[in-house]
């Protein structure tokens, strides 16, 4: 038997362990294969996880490419549903922004990149309708 997923518009694959601290608090830590979310607060981007990096007409450098994956992982549980993005969307934005200031990128492409995630990515927030990690079997 065959399984296999579609890693459609997945551009990286993570080989270590990445860990932030959020001020959300669950009630309950979401765990799953590559991502969680603790109640303390912590979040846990695992080896294996995918994304796709900075979006829009941008370059990949070392300013976004740790808070692209944060950003990316942030949103998935937008998607999911595990966080609110009507409450968490607007603090996410300006994080990842806080992160790749603290990296030193350039103050005028970080205040793009901000104006970007705020004007295009509600969309990203919202529930999949087709999620993209269906597993399919060929018996």
């Amino acid at each position: 038997m065959l399984q296999y997923s579609n890693l459609k518009g997945y551009d990286h694959r993570l080989h270590n362990r990445l860990v932030f601290m959020t001020p959300i608090r669950l009630e309950k830590s979401y765990i799953a294969q590559f991502l969680e979310l603790h109640t303390d607060g912590r979040l846990v981007i695992k080896p294996g996880y995918c994304w796709d990096g900075p979006s829009g007409p941008t370059w990949k450098d070392k300013t976004n490419m740790e808070p692209s994956c944060f950003h990316d992982a942030m949103y998935q549980l937008m998607r999911l549903e595990i966080i609110e993005a009507g409450e968490w969307r607007e603090w996410t934005d300006v994080e990842f922004v806080r992160q790749c200031k603290k990296r030193k990128m350039n103050w005028l492409r970080a205040r793009i990149y901000l104006w970007a995630v705020r004007e295009y990515g509600e969309g990203n927030s919202k529930p999949e309708t087709k999620p993209r990690n269906k597993i399919i079997t060929i018996p």
